[in-house]
């Protein structure tokens, strides 16, 4: 699906919230969700 988003703000919160659901697989998405939230966070100003 991200790949489908055009807008970087929306790709950064798409990969944010796939990355907090893997959480529940792979523990260690749990280190690079806060780095896409923090992306989308920047490309929103």
């Amino acid at each position: 699906m991200t790949k489908e988003i055009t807008d970087p703000y929306y790709a950064a919160l798409a990969h944010a919230a796939g990355q907090a659901y893997g959480v529940i697989l792979f523990p260690r998405n749990a280190t690079v969700f806060p780095i896409y939230e923090i992306t989308a966070i920047v490309l929103a100003s």
